[in-house]
């Protein structure tokens, strides 16, 4: 028996925290216990400790076992997970926008949303989701609503998403939002108007927050889809999330109590070098964020949690493709609009085997003897699939989680916001 790779441990003057990021085990022991925890009298801790996964067989077993969890959902296949841009341009100027130059393709046409129907029925899967992505998608809003119905018309069922910024979010277009399946809308604001207007902005330079605003309104006086504010923030709108928090409780109270409305924080971070980077959060301020809050006890979207077993995203998965206008086929988002990118083109009808098989399986993290060891690899799954690549501009090759070397100082602060929790329920 031995201590697990995975333990994080913050150790205080009387006690001393556990938290396991492969089984989720979290624990406070005694010091005075932990320091004599392979002696005889600690025998039963340590068979309570064994059944937490906190202590071990063999760290190669656990290596193991997370690896075949996170392989296991690559290869799952009983779904079918599509982001699909019916336009990659875009109304909006925002200077941190990741797709910058790639926003160049047309409207999709008659004959890639055939081919996108013949792709959707060839792997109809037992579970559909689409996410309505861009660009802004409700510049092909028409195109979305065709491929919908058709769908529909050949009683393939699915589920979908939209990603807007909101400004094209029309009464008219709130009408026909039935034929979309939505199980909810994301809007981003950055901001109230002052600030908002500053950052997202239309590309002739007109503000934008009062026209969202208006669209927001009708939205949720005539659906009960629900709606998740996004607030994006960095250096320069450090107080925006809170600003919009504290509009959205004054205007639409009724809509947060009902749970149709939810606002997230979206933190900027220094991914491609794009101008203004240098009021981006660092992983480190992140952390002051998180604690923070969890000072202050907030329960909202800041507050950070436990953080989960880190899954393969869409880079690594079988089942999952972003698409865009020109039918061409993708393993991420941040390649959507950048043809050399593709591994396959649906009018063609064709995906590269060798494509697929190479975005799985590059840069294995578990091929990775740093990231294997380290303790936070389990909530951090070797990080994202660029980033090992060093495929960013301008980028050293940092794959690290913001938890890394830093997740141990939230210990304290985490425990006591679940101990909260388990003594309210």
């Amino acid at each position: 028996m031995i201590e697990s790779l995975y333990n994080v441990i913050k150790v205080n003057k009387e006690n001393v925290l556990v938290y396991n990021t492969l089984t989720n085990a979290f624990v406070k022991i005694e010091i005075s216990i932990w320091k004599s925890l392979w002696s005889n009298e600690a025998k039963e801790y340590r068979k309570i400790l064994y059944k937490q996964g906190i202590l071990v067989d063999s760290n190669p077993a656990e290596i193991i076992s997370y690896k075949y969890k996170y392989y296991g959902t690559a290869f799952k296949n009983s779904s079918l997970h599509l982001a699909i841009a019916p336009t990659m341009k875009c109304n909006f100027a925002c200077f941190y926008c990741f797709e910058e130059g790639n926003k160049n393709l047309p409207l999709m046409d008659e004959n890639v949303e055939n081919a996108l129907i013949t792709f959707i029925e060839k792997n109809k899967r037992k579970n559909i989701s689409i996410n309505w992505f861009g660009g802004e998608p409700l510049l092909g809003f028409d195109r979305i609503v065709s491929i919908c119905k058709r769908l529909k018309e050949k009683e393939i069922k699915f589920k979908s998403s939209l990603i807007t910024n909101g400004s094209l979010l029309t009464v008219e277009k709130i009408q026909q939002l039935d034929f979309l399946n939505l199980s909810f809308i994301q809007i981003t604001l950055d901001g109230l108007a002052e600030i908002h207007d500053k950052r997202r902005y239309f590309k002739n330079g007109k503000p934008s927050f009062d026209i969202i605003l208006f669209n927001i309104e009708n939205f949720l006086k005539m659906t009960s889809i629900p709606l998740t504010i996004q607030v994006t923030t960095d250096h320069s709108n450090e107080s925006a999330y809170e600003d919009v928090v504290n509009f959205f409780e004054h205007k639409f109270s009724n809509y947060l109590k009902e749970n149709q409305v939810k606002i997230g924080c979206n933190y900027v971070l220094n991914r491609t070098n794009f101008e203004k980077s240098s009021s981006c959060y660092t992983h480190q301020d992140i952390i002051k964020e998180n604690i923070k809050s969890l000072q202050r006890g907030e329960k909202n979207g800041k507050t950070p949690y436990l953080p989960g077993l880190s899954m393969p995203c869409m880079y690594r998965s079988i089942s999952s493709f972003a698409i865009d206008s020109q039918g061409n086929i993708y393993r991420c988002l941040e390649h959507l609009g950048n043809p050399s990118c593709r591994i396959g083109n649906l009018p063609e009808g064709k995906i590269s085997l060798s494509k697929m098989a190479e975005t799985t399986f590059e840069n294995d993290p578990f091929e990775d003897e740093e990231c294997i060891h380290c303790n936070v690899f389990p909530v951090c799954g070797g990080g994202c699939p660029l980033d090992r690549s060093g495929e960013r501009k301008g980028k050293s090759r940092n794959c690290c989680s913001v938890y890394k070397d830093r997740l141990s100082d939230l210990l304290p602060y985490l425990y006591e916001n679940q101990y909260k929790k388990l003594k309210q329920s």
